[in-house]
């Protein structure tokens, strides 16, 4: 019984955070004479779309990673500029960010196609939950040996690869938690591929040699 409560804590603790609002501001200019591009189109990570002003300037109100939008990321767009893709959460100054465009007229080519962000969301949402619920619950129900080590072991052993679809940049998230609820609308620009090792284990011995892990 008290490994359970530890347990719970542990998911608890893990699942927990605090949401803190992100003040971020700056300016959107050109990187070949530093002239200050208006009306350009910034679209966030977390469902907000602004445009800079007369002066080239913006100021977003975000949530920041860990609450709505799993990063602090934009994806500038203006005819005549490169569509662009920034991180915020890498610059250490983010109420004087500058965001710099390159005059361009070649149409905007991303790494890999929009559709995967929807599809790996889909994907993740039914056959991955799927997945992760059904051996929770034989773990669970069943006889199986260490139930609460292997209950510990899926829910907090996994691995999550977040591919930047615009320029293939690759994230990795250790030790995810393996449900994926949260709308990809929260991370527009990435689609999440999980690796989710314990549950791949389970199954490994549980077919290779069910005796290992299941009790008489």
């Amino acid at each position: 019984m008290k490994i359970y409560f530890i347990i719970t804590a542990i998911v608890l603790i893990v699942l927990s955070s605090c949401d803190r609002t992100y003040v971020v501001s700056g300016k959107v200019i050109s990187d070949v004479d530093g002239q200050m591009i208006t009306n350009a189109k910034i679209i966030t990570s977390e469902r907000l779309t602004i445009y800079s002003d007369s002066l080239g300037k913006f100021r977003l109100n975000l949530f920041g990673p860990g609450s709505r939008s799993d990063k602090l990321e934009v994806l500038v767009i203006k005819e005549g500029y490169e569509t662009k893709y920034f991180d915020l959460s890498k610059y250490e100054d983010v109420h004087n960010i500058t965001l710099e465009l390159k005059p361009y007229n070649t149409p905007f080519i991303t790494k890999y196609p929009l559709s995967f962000v929807t599809t790996a969301y889909y994907v993740n949402l039914t056959i991955v939950n799927l997945i992760v619920l059904f051996t929770l619950g034989f773990v669970f129900f069943k006889k199986v040996k260490y139930r609460w080590l292997w209950i510990a072991l899926i829910l907090l052993v996994n691995l999550t690869l977040r591919v930047n679809y615009i320029n293939g940049y690759i994230d990795v998230d250790f030790f995810h938690f393996p449900f994926y609820f949260k709308h990809y609308s929260f991370y527009p620009f990435t689609f999440k591929i999980p690796i989710l090792f314990s549950t791949i284990a389970f199954w490994s011995i549980y077919f290779i040699d069910r005796n290992r892990i299941i009790k008489n």
